[in-house]
């Protein structure tokens, strides 16, 4: 977890999100000695990773139009932190509270 906190330039505190972050990836690859990711073998279809971002990168928050004002951004910058268990949107930091996690894109890996 150090590894990927220090990658990311993130605080400690920030090892649980770390920790799921890794768990959560780490079921969607393949692992030695298997054909199938654990994901696969746990529910029967191959998992859709085309929205997977590296952890700590930076993401943008959409701010919905009833927020802002006319000259306000429309996303404010945040931190990806992982993935929400329960709709699949990306957590984040940085960003106010006002927006909403299913907003958030993270930018490009690398």
């Amino acid at each position: 977890m150090m590894a990927v906190l220090t990658d990311a330039r993130l605080d400690h505190k920030f090892w649980g999100e770390a920790a799921t972050a890794v768990t959560w990836a780490l079921n969607r690859t393949p692992q030695r000695g298997h054909a199938l990711t654990p994901f696969e073998m746990f529910y029967g279809h191959r998992p859709d990773v085309s929205f997977m971002r590296v952890f700590g990168c930076r993401a943008w928050a959409y701010v919905p139009p009833d927020i802002r004002r006319k000259m306000d951004p429309r996303a404010l910058p945040a931190t990806h932190l992982g993935y929400e268990q329960t709709c699949g949107s990306g957590k984040r930091w940085d960003a106010p509270a006002t927006v909403e996690p299913q907003t958030v894109v993270a930018g490009p890996t690398g």
